[in-house]
């Protein structure tokens, strides 16, 4: 299993703790390699990290920790890391997988309250699996879908996750 870390955008709410949310320590550990190893204990080895703001600085603390992390790590740009949270955090070209995507969930909110809200808006989408059950959700994007659905799933998940 493959992992997708969304560490790009502006962090402007940590912004008077630290320039890159990414990289603001917490209890001495910066917020991004938390993800990192809490993935690892679920068992991921591989990890796209999707870098924009202070792109650089993270990807270089990245590189120098790999190897604490025994993981394999991948980055790619995404140049729009200035546009709005819901558009920001769509992978650029080449990095897009072509069927489903996994969404983590922030703490407090679970996958199955997603999944079951989503569907009372009249949308299906898929909980995560195993240990990932509670903390994600899954969006597939195979088959004919339009950019008009596609916009109705997307508004429809921001009323739900707000």
């Amino acid at each position: 299993m493959d992992c997708l870390i969304i560490a790009a955008g502006m962090g402007t709410r940590l912004s008077e703790i630290g320039e890159s949310k990414p990289l603001v320590p917490v209890r001495g550990v910066p917020l991004i390699e938390r993800v990192i190893i809490t993935a690892r204990q679920a068992g991921i080895r591989n990890f796209t990290i999707v870098t924009g703001h202070r792109a650089e600085q993270v990807e270089d603390y990245l590189k120098s920790a790999a190897v604490r992390f025994s993981a394999d790590l991948t980055f790619c740009r995404n140049d729009r890391y200035e546009a709005p949270n819901a558009l920001s955090v769509l992978a650029p070209e080449g990095s897009r997988s072509p069927t489903v995507t996994c969404v983590v969930l922030p703490a407090g909110t679970t996958g199955p309250s997603v999944v079951s809200a989503m569907k009372e808006k009249g949308f299906t989408i898929g909980g995560g699996y195993g240990k990932l059950k509670e903390t994600t959700f899954r969006v597939g994007h195979m088959g004919d879908h339009t950019v008009t659905e596609l916009d109705a799933v997307l508004d429809a998940l921001g009323e739900v996750l707000t």
